[in-house]
């Protein structure tokens, strides 16, 4: 089944000019494979390791084909002019986090059975991915709106976070490390959290700062000012 969406996204992503985003996340899948062949798993740590890591490309694909020309990734090429730099960081870049990401797994493989820690992971991934997938569905409606276009989203998830999509992602892999009984569990959101704050919030405020950066009909006052409200 993953390898059937797998190629239906490729395809899919290739018409629409991101095949190299959807290549980096689903090495996520690479990834997640070698930790289920290299470790020795209790079935029902195995049964919910594998469930989470599908899911999680599962979203992803949808982002990265479905709603993909309403993400900030399709708007980089408005911060970054080098074509070099941009494939850098969708494929490079993306590939090598998302063997990151998965880590906390390896070590998750020690689990003899499902205590609360792993339960609470269970419920922050759950969190973590309505408000992910949540906030970029709600944009991705938002934007199919003509009378929206050049109107900031200030309401529901996009009300409460400059970048809830962000934030969600980061539960999803916070649960990752509660799930693991080792501390180098960390790891895993640890980079997701350096990937956000170094790289892909700053240049989502550059590109917002950019659009929304001086006032006018559809944005009263300017970028920073909307930040301070």
């Amino acid at each position: 089944v993953a390898v059937v969406f797998c190629v239906v996204a490729s395809v899919r992503s290739k018409l629409r000019g991101d095949i190299d985003w959807i290549a980096g996340f689903t090495s996520f899948l690479f990834a997640a494979a070698a930790l289920l062949l290299v470790r020795q798993w209790q079935q029902e740590s195995e049964d919910s390791y594998s469930v989470h890591v599908f899911l999680y490309v599962l979203r992803m694909w949808v982002v990265l084909t479905v709603w993909f020309s309403s993400t900030a990734a399709s708007k980089l090429n408005q911060v970054i002019e080098n074509e070099s730099e941009y494939l850098a960081i969708s494929c490079t870049l993306v590939t090598v986090f998302v063997w990151l990401y998965p880590l906390p797994f390896y070590w998750a493989a020690d689990v003899q059975e499902f205590g609360p820690m792993q339960y609470a992971g269970v419920w922050v991934c759950s969190v973590g991915t309505v408000i992910h997938f949540g906030s970029d569905y709600q944009k991705h409606v938002y934007k199919q709106n003509r009378l929206h276009k050049g109107v900031l989203l200030r309401s529901g998830f996009w009300g409460a976070s400059r970048h809830p999509n962000y934030f969600g992602d980061f539960l999803i892999f916070l649960s990752f490390a509660l799930m693991s009984p080792s501390p180098w569990g960390c790891l895993g959101p640890a980079a997701n959290l350096i990937q956000y704050v170094f790289d892909a919030i700053p240049k989502s405020e550059k590109m917002a700062a950019a659009r929304y950066g001086k006032p006018g009909r559809n944005t009263p006052v300017t970028w920073r000012a909307l930040c301070r409200s």
